[in-house]
């Protein structure tokens, strides 16, 4: 059991690092470089498909998973860290003056939409893992254990060839 707690601790930590770290997306993103968050996110994601796909035929087990989770979050912090430093709008806007009432206004005027928006992201969670919760009750560990892996992985792909998609979407629109 100490190594379920630590292959979970593990899994964790890059959990963390994703959400801690995810406002780098959004700062790419906001400065119109889409492309380049795109990028970090297809690579991080590789990253952890080859490396899982190591680990667990190596027989690394959930430990495996939670290492592959750690150094792709790792990875995607490392390659935004890269393209946010060459972003220099950034350095620009930091530079700026902002009076408190028009940051109280924006942040009322987002607030309804960022709630709505949390509510969409809860349900789409739960349509998307829900299953995993249900199947719990009623199928031993091994078998729920099995198909979590194996959503995870499905999942995984579908995320990179979407994200490759978009991403090469405007080339493809313009032909």
């Amino acid at each position: 059991t100490s190594s379920i707690i630590i292959a979970w601790l593990v899994f964790l930590s890059g959990c963390l690092l994703d959400l801690f770290f995810g406002y780098q997306n959004a700062i790419l993103s906001g400065v119109g470089r889409i492309k380049e968050s795109n990028k970090s996110l297809t690579l991080s994601r590789l990253v952890y498909l080859v490396l899982s796909s190591i680990l667990l035929y190596l027989g690394f087990g959930l430990i495996g998973l939670g290492i592959s989770k750690l150094v792709s979050a790792i990875t995607h912090r490392c390659i935004n860290l890269y393209f946010v430093k060459n972003v220099e709008v950034i350095g620009l806007a930091s530079k700026q003056l902002v009076d408190k009432k028009s940051v109280n206004d924006s942040f009322n005027t987002m607030l309804k939409g960022s709630v709505k928006l949390g509510f969409n992201m809860f349900g789409s969670f739960m349509i998307n893992k829900g299953n995993i919760f249900i199947i719990s009750i009623y199928f031993p560990l091994q078998i729920v254990s099995s198909f979590g892996l194996t959503m995870q992985v499905m999942s995984m792909i579908i995320n990179v060839s979407q994200t490759h998609f978009y991403t090469i979407f405007p080339l493809l629109s313009s032909l």
